[in-house]
Order: C-alpha cells, then sequence, then structure tokens
C-alpha cells in the first residue's frame, strides 16, 4: 500500500469516527518521486548562486508541472514567488517576486468566477485592506511610500492562485502531502550539507546576512565548522509538519533528517514554533498533555547540554551557548532584574533596543491607537520619526527611522496601533470561521499558530510575503480539497 493510498483511507476526517485512532502509515515513496523535486531544488538553488542559465531549468519545471502534474505546479511556484533560503526575493530579478505573485494574484481575483467561499474569502480580505487603509490615513507619511511596506500585509491575496491552478483538476489532500514532503526533506537535507557536511551557502544561499555566494564566487569554509543557517527554508518546510503530526510516521532517516536540518537554523522561536504545531495538533488530548511532560524534560536536557558546552564569543561584546538555547532562555531573567532601558535593551538578542526607542516615539505622538503608519526604513525622511538609538552598541548604524523592529506582533502595534492589531488578528481568525466546518481545517490553524511563533524572533510571523504565501497555500489546499461540498468542480474561468 501507497502512503497515499493509505492516508486517503484514514484521513477523511478530523478523527477516526469510532474514536479509536488509526495506525499512520509510513511515508515511503520510491526513488523516483523524488528526482524531479531534487532537479527543481538544485535549479532554485543555481538560481540563488546567480547562475542565471538556472532559471531555464525552472520554467522547463513548470511547463511540464502545468501539463503533466499541478501538484508539483503549486509547489514549485511558491517556492519560488517566496525565495525561501535559496535567493532573496527582491534581488533576483529587476522585479522582485513576490510582486510578481502578488500580481498574478490580483488578475486571477477578477478574472476567475467565484463560487460563495471565495466570494466571502474575498469580501474578509476587501475589508482588511480598507480598514489598512483607513488607518494609514492618519499618519504623516505619504501613501505611496507606505504601501511600500503595506503590500506585505496582502500577501495573503495568494489564495487564490493554487485554487485557479486546479480548476477542473481533480485535487486530494492526501495526493498533495505525499507531493509536498520530498521537496520538504530535501530542504532539510540541503540545510545539514550546507551548515555541517561543507560549511558553506552552496544548497540554500541566501541563509546568511554576512555575505553573498555565488556560482563564480561560492563561499565555503570547509568540514570540521558548523554554520548557523538562518531559518527562511523552514517557512515553507512549516507545511509538513500537520501532515507528520495527524496522517504519517517518519522512518528514522527522515526524522533525523527534519530535527538536525532544524538545529542547525540554531533559531530558537522557529523551534520553539515547530514544537508549538507539533504538540498542539496531536490527535487527542492525552498525547497533548504527554508531549507537553515530555517537552518540558527536553527542554531542561538540552538546556543543561548547553551549559556546558563552550560559549561563543561574537561581535560587539555579544556572548551565546553553543545551541543558543540556554542564551535564549537566560535572557528572560533579564525582564525581572532589569533597573534601566539599558538593561531591558538586551532582552530578546537586543530585540528590545530596537523596540523600546520606536515604542517611545509611538507614545510620545499619542498615536497608540492608530500606530505611525506603514513607515519606510530608507524612503521615510519625515524628521520626528528618524532616531539616533543611544541603546545600540553599534554607535555607526544608530541613526534609524521608526519603521522596523523583529517582533512581528510589536511590528503591527507601530505601524496602525492597537485598532489595527486588533484587526489584524480578527481578519485570520476570521478566515478560519470561514473553512471551520471542511476537513483539514485545523491545517491552516496549525500553520497561522506556527507562523505566529516565528514572528517573537521577526521571521515572517502574519505580515510578510514567505510566510502569507505558505499560509496562502495552505488554504487553498483545505478549499480544494472540499469543492464538492462547497458546489464547484469545473472550470469557472469568466466567459
Amino acid at each position: 500500500m501507497t502512503a497515499a493510498t493509505a492516508i486517503e483511507q484514514s484521513t477523511t476526517s478530523h478523527a477516526p469516527a469510532s474514536g479509536q485512532e488509526r495506525e499512520k502509515p509510513y511515508f515511503d515513496l520510491p526513488l523516483r518521486v523524488w528526482l524531479f523535486p531534487l532537479f527543481y531544488l538544485l535549479g532554485m538553488a543555481l538560481t540563488g548562486l546567480r547562475f542565471y542559465p538556472a532559471l531555464l531549468l525552472l520554467i522547463l519545471s513548470w511547463i511540464w508541472s502545468l501539463k503533466n502534474d499541478r501538484y508539483h505546479l503549486i509547489i514549485q511556484l511558491t517556492l519560488f514567488f517566496g525565495g525561501y533560503a535559496f535567493f532573496h526575493t527582491e534581488r533576483l530579478l529587476p522585479v522582485w517576486t513576490t510582486d510578481m505573485a502578488m500580481g498574478l494574484s490580483l488578475v486571477l481575483w477578477l478574472i476567475y468566477r467565484k463560487p460563495p467561499v471565495l466570494w466571502k474569502v474575498l469580501i474578509a480580505i476587501a475589508c482588511y485592506v480598507l480598514a489598512l487603509v483607513i488607518l494609514s490615513m492618519f499618519s504623516l507619511e505619504k501613501f505611496s511610500i507606505q504601501i511600500l511596506m503595506m503590500r506585505r500585509y496582502l500577501a495573503i491575496v495568494y489564495i487564490i492562485v493554487p485554487i485557479a491552478l486546479f480548476s477542473g483538476k481533480e485535487f486530494r489532500m492526501d495526493v498533495f502531502f505525499t507531493k509536498l514532503m520530498p521537496y520538504a526533506l530535501l530542504i532539510c537535507l540541503f540545510y545539514i550539507i550546507d551548515a555541517v557536511v561543507i560549511a558553506g551557502d552552496i544548497f540554500v544561499p541566501e541563509t546568511t546576512v554576512y555575505h553573498q555566494s555565488t556560482f563564480y564566487d561560492p563561499y565555503i569554509v570547509g568540514p570540521g565548522h558548523i554554520l548557523r543557517k538562518y531559518p527562511s527554508g523552514f517557512f515553507f518546510v512549516a507545511l509538513i509538519l500537520f501532515p507528520v503530526t495527524r496522517y504519517y510516521k517518519l522512518r528514522l532517516w527522515q526524522l533525523l533528517l527534519f530535527i538536525f536540518g532544524l538545529a542547525v537554523t540554531q533559531t530558537f522561536t522557529v523551534i520553539m514554533g515547530y514544537l508549538a504545531g507539533f504538540i498542539l495538533f496531536q490527535n487527542s488530548r492525552k498525547r497533548i498533555f504527554g508531549y507537553c511532560i515530555g517537552g518540558i524534560f527536553m527542554l531542561v536536557a538540552l538546556y543543561g547540554l548547553d551549559s556546558i558546552l563552550p560559549e561563543k564569543h561574537k561581535d560587539e561584546g555579544v556572548v551565546e551557548s553553543t545551541l543558543r538555547i540556554k542564551s535564549s532562555i537566560d535572557q528572560f531573567t533579564i525582564l525581572a532584574n532589569a533597573v534601566d532601558d539599558e538593561d531591558l535593551a538586551k532582552f530578546g538578542s537586543q530585540r528590545m533596543a530596537q523596540i523600546i526607542p520606536k515604542v517611545e516615539v509611538l507614545l510620545h505622538e499619542h498615536r497608540e491607537l492608530t500606530g505611525l503608519g506603514f513607515l519606510h526604513p530608507d524612503k521615510t525622511k519625515i524628521t520626528r520619526y528618524i532616531i539616533e538609538n543611544e541603546l545600540y552598541t553599534d554607535i555607526a548604524n544608530n541613526i534609524e527611522v521608526t519603521a522596523f523592529v523583529e517582533v512581528s506582533g510589536v511590528q503591527v502595534f507601530l505601524n496602525i496601533g492597537i485598532i489595527g492589531l486588533v484587526i489584524h488578528l480578527a481578519f485570520f481568525i476570521w478566515l478560519y470561521f470561514i473553512i471551520r466546518r471542511l476537513p483539514y481545517s485545523a491545517y491552516y490553524l496549525c500553520v497561522m499558530i506556527m507562523l505566529i511563533c516565528f514572528g517573537f524572533g521577526g521571521f515572517g510571523g502574519l505580515i510578510q510575503e514567505k510566510t502569507l504565501f505558505i499560509l496562502s497555500l495552505a488554504y487553498a489546499t483545505i478549499i480544494l480539497n472540499s469543492r464538492e461540498q462547497l458546489g464547484f468542480r469545473c472550470p469557472w474561468l469568466r466567459d
């Protein structure tokens, strides 16, 4: 029995009707199934290394997938539009790949006939956009500049792309999961190779902010070193956590790929996001409780291990533990012991140094309810919003616009205030209520909660294209899987 067949028999509802948990199948696929995802991801890596002929490999993959397998197409396009550790979406082409996705989405919303469920989604998005525009009008900044930052909030419109690409085509969620898994596990493998085996930026080139690796000038330190790899690739990998939690068992080698790939990101908030998703979306309360207890013991053990490993001394006097677990947890003692802003600024890997002076500006302006607007870090020139941040240890870069912080919730508060923060959260909850009665609706919730956790470290949250694209993909697959239940099965392109 294949994994897809087994899942089809065991995942037609959120839980087994009898209350008894069914045996989950192992994820086993023949070698040939892995070759096409490998071909595509190598093309992504070469593109990220600025070997531009590799774009032809991507285009050929899209053409083949369009004709033969739309599952691959929606996965491949999402990877390309979001970049996900392979390339910066702003730097690859003259037009940002994220803007290409947004443009395609807007066209499809206009030209496709929408069934009732998509009208509900579109109305929700329209109300959200209108609310953001109204709140932006309270800002001193021009709207033409604010829209450059606001558009990141609007990437949820990507929901329409997977749905449109499957117009008139059969869609089954179990098949989607089996198509998705090789891409995710191969990304985990690429992370491990880059971080541990070659210690370079070759297979996931855009996982560092310190240097640029290219095809003709590759960055490779060599064996014997372990590099920290930034976690943007694991935004995409987040799509597999729910099916792994609910419907699959992984072989040991697959589990090790996933765990070690995630570990080399050394990003506490992303790891905690994965743990939260894994624990909260188990099939039973007993399992949730058991994994909570197990998670606490594991965290204590890892903290103890990290305590005996040598510390890393970074630039500007920053000291981190080897696994970044002890140093991340120890930061919470700062909150209890802080006596002034300088002490508090050290919290959150010094993220509070970003936050404190910018929130002070917002409070001084009495804009707690509506925020400062979508200020741009480079284009905003309003003097009152340009500050000298005395909490930074690097005084060479302490002049900045009150525009950006690395905690997503605080970023929303700065942009659109308390009113906007409430609307922002209500919008994503509203989207869930539209699909709450559909099978697999918990898939959307799982991905959303993981992204919120990522956002505590400034990694996407619900306000950046990379993360909203994958949330959109998860949402779209839930609708596609239930098209017959929702009453639309045929192509619905406008006449």
